[in-house]
């Protein structure tokens, strides 16, 4: 899923399937490229190779951008699990990222 969007937050409910609610990974990219600690979400885990990704492991809101500056990026949120499910983004855009 690749989604443009102008603000400086970015968060998503995301839910595990309900028959299966095993954690699953969801590789993160802005604009092109993995995740920093200057940009990422409190729930993104960045791993020793620089990959950016969220464990979904339980139905809720995941804080996934918390860019330093208001601005245009293109967010790409991919998985190989069949039990990615989401079901609404909500974007912060004042210095607080409400």
């Amino acid at each position: 899923m690749l989604i443009r969007f102008s603000a400086l937050s970015v968060n998503a409910v995301i839910k595990p399937d309900e028959t299966d609610p095993a954690p699953y990974k969801v590789l993160v990219t802005l604009d092109g490229e993995y995740m920093t600690d200057a940009n990422k979400g409190q729930d993104v885990v960045i791993e020793d190779d620089g990959r950016s990704f969220l464990v979904i492991d339980e139905p809720r809101l995941y804080a996934i951008v918390e860019a330093p500056t208001f601005g245009t990026y293109d967010l790409k949120l991919s998985s190989n699990s069949d039990d990615f499910d989401l079901y609404a983004f909500t974007f912060g855009v004042y210095e607080s990222g409400i």
